[in-house]
C-alpha cells in the first residue's frame, strides 16, 4: 500500500500531520487483515512504457478525425531527445526550454504572418511521461498535409543556425534571462500551485523547486560574455543534433482519408502545389526550399508512413520505462 498526500491553502500543520498519523493507522490494519505488505518500494510501482525512436529514423503516422467533413488538416513534428532524470539531464530540459524561447517569435512570424500557412500554430518543449523532446505543430484550413510538412521541416532544418548560432551576444542574453525571469513568476492562485506541485506527485519527480534549480542553471549560461559564447555554441549544437543530424522524428498527418489520399507516402519525389496566394507571398520560391530540405531529412533518414499507434510500437523495439 501507497499514499500520496499533498496538503496546500490554509490548513495547520497539526491538521495534516494527523491525517497522515491516520492514514498510516489504517494502512497497517488494512494490511495486517489481508495479509498485505506494508513499504511499497519504487520497483514495484506500475511502469508506463514509453517508445525510444529510433536515431535517423522519421515515422509518419497517419490520424484521421471523427468528422468526415473536417475541413482542417494538422501536421506535428516531434523530435524526441532523450530520458529526463533530475540528477542527471537537467541542462537537457533547459535547452529544450530555452530553444522554445528563442524559436516561438520566429516560427510564428516566417510560418503564420508571411506564409499564411495556418491559423494555429506553435512550438516547445515537451515532457512526455518522463521523456523529452520537442514539437513543431500548425492547423490549416488552405493547405495540403505536403505543404505543411515541407513547411515546418524547412524550419526544423534552419533553425539551429538563422535563430540561435547568427544571434548576437546581447540577444543571446535577454533571452536567457527573460527564460528565467519567466521561470522565477510565483503561481497566480492557489489552483494554479496545487496543480503545479500534484504534477511532480504524479509523474514521480517530486522536484518541488524544480523552477528555481532551473533558473540557476540558466544563469550559469551567462555569468559572463565568455560563458555566454560557449554556452550559445552549445545550444547551437545541441539544436544541430536534434533537429539535423541525428534526428529522432516523429511526423503526424491528421486529415480526411481524401486529404491523406492527396499526399505521395514518398517525400523524396512529393511534388508541391501551390496556390497563387501562397506563390505571391514566397516571391517566386515555388516551394522548392522547403522540398530540397524534405529531400534532405529523406537522405539522413529512414522514412516510414505507419497507419496507427500499434504499427508504431511494433516498429519501435526499444523503450523507456516510466513510472505512474
Amino acid at each position: 500500500l501507497c499514499f500520496d498526500v499533498l496538503a496546500e491553502g490554509n490548513v495547520l500543520l497539526n491538521t495534516v500531520t494527523n491525517m497522515c498519523q491516520s492514514l498510516t493507522s489504517t494502512k497497517k490494519a488494512v494490511a495486517n487483515d489481508s495479509n498485505i505488505t506494508l513499504g511499497l518500494s519504487p520497483s514495484n510501482f506500475p511502469t508506463q512504457p514509453i517508445l525510444k525512436l529510433p536515431p535517423r529514423q522519421l515515422f509518419i503516422l497517419k490520424q484521421v478525425p471523427c468528422s468526415p467533413k473536417e475541413e482542417n488538416t494538422c501536421v506535428e513534428v516531434y523530435f524526441q531527445c532523450c530520458e529526463y532524470n533530475r540528477n542527471v539531464n537537467v541542462d537537457s530540459l533547459c535547452k529544450l526550454d530555452l530553444l522554445e524561447q528563442l524559436l516561438s517569435e520566429p516560427f510564428f512570424d516566417q510560418l503564420r504572418t508571411k506564409k499564411q500557412l495556418g491559423y494555429e500554430l506553435s512550438c516547445g518543449s515537451r515532457q512526455t511521461f518522463g521523456v523529452l523532446g520537442f514539437c513543431f505543430r500548425v492547423v490549416s484550413s488552405s493547405h495540403s498535409l505536403q505543404e505543411l510538412q515541407n513547411e515546418l521541416l524547412l524550419f526544423a532544418h534552419s533553425c539551429s543556425q538563422l535563430c540561435v548560432a547568427s544571434l548576437t551576444r546581447d540577444v543571446f542574453v535577454q533571452n536567457v534571462l527573460a527564460l528565467i525571469a519567466k521561470k522565477m513568476v510565483p503561481p497566480k492562485s492557489l489552483k494554479e500551485q496545487t496543480e503545479m506541485h500534484w504534477s511532480e506527485i504524479e509523474d514521480r519527480r517530486y522536484e518541488f523547486a524544480a523552477h528555481q534549480k532551473q533558473a540557476e542553471l540558466l544563469h550559469a549560461y551567462v555569468l559572463d560574455d565568455e560563458t555566454a559564447l560557449r554556452s550559445q555554441a552549445e545550444l547551437t549544437a545541441f539544436a544541430l543534433q536534434l533537429f539535423v543530424t541525428e534526428p529522432r522524428l516523429l511526423m503526424i498527418h491528421a486529415a480526411t482519408e481524401k486529404k491523406h489520399g492527396q499526399l505521395t507516402n514518398n517525400p523524396r519525389t512529393a511534388k508541391r502545389k501551390r496556390s497563387n496566394k501562397q506563390k505571391n507571398s514566397s516571391k517566386g520560391d515555388n516551394g522548392l526550399g522547403a522540398m530540397k530540405v524534405t529531400q534532405k531529412y529523406a537522405n539522413v533518414c529512414a522514412i516510414q508512413v505507419v497507419e496507427s499507434p500499434r504499427e508504431l510500437h511494433e516498429l519501435c523495439a526499444e523503450r523507456y520505462t516510466h513510472m505512474v
